[in-house]
């Protein structure tokens, strides 16, 4: 005999059972990876693309106390690049998301006298232990250790062709069915001998 219990779970409660890999913080729904490399800016930047993220974009405090307790835990004390830039426009900071830096943002993240680079610090960058990893800019051409940030559904996608309707291991109580790209259905399966 099978008792069987059926749970609908959406995509966004699915969210919760997902991880970042090893290696990487989860803030919201994103992942952030600190890369230990010393490089430039424009190398960070596309270093971060070519494996399907950008550059972090730190434009909270949740986001920069994140940060700043990975760097502190690795033991990072200099500069570290962040998404962020005013290369095509002097004073005009632009995210890697291509969001623009609000004002709010330079008042409650960025260090007092920052961006104070003028046309010579062009990036980004959180400024390291000896200002708190406050945010402020930085010479692009800099080599600094820099953070990524990917969609954490970026490292959980399946395609539902590849995957089996349903799953069941008799010595296990759990099957799982993929009915929708919507929903996924959890059954608990108890089997009874007799």
């Amino acid at each position: 005999m099978f008792l069987i219990s059926w749970c609908w779970l959406s995509l966004l409660e699915l969210n919760s059972f997902f991880a970042c890999p090893t290696g990487y913080s989860p803030y919201e729904d994103l992942c952030y990876q600190l890369v230990l490399s010393l490089t430039p800016y424009s190398v960070a930047r596309t270093h971060c693309a070519e494996k399907g993220g950008n550059l972090a974009v730190v434009n909270t405090i949740g986001v920069r106390e994140l940060l700043k307790n990975v760097a502190e835990d690795q033991g990072i004390t200099g500069f570290i690049w962040v998404g962020m830039n005013d290369q095509e426009e002097e004073g005009r900071w632009i995210h890697d998301d291509s969001s623009l830096v609000t004002t709010d943002e330079i008042a409650t993240l960025w260090l007092s006298e920052e961006p104070n680079g003028g046309k010579t610090e062009n990036c980004g960058a959180m400024l390291g232990l000896k200002w708190d990893y406050q945010l402020g800019d930085s010479i692009c051409s800099n080599n600094q250790t820099f953070f990524c940030q990917f969609l954490l559904e970026s490292f959980n996608q399946t395609k539902v062709s590849e995957q089996p309707l349903a799953t069941y291991n008799r010595n296990s109580s759990l099957a799982h069915f993929e009915l929708q790209a919507t929903y996924t259905l959890v059954a608990n399966i108890s089997v009874e001998d007799g």
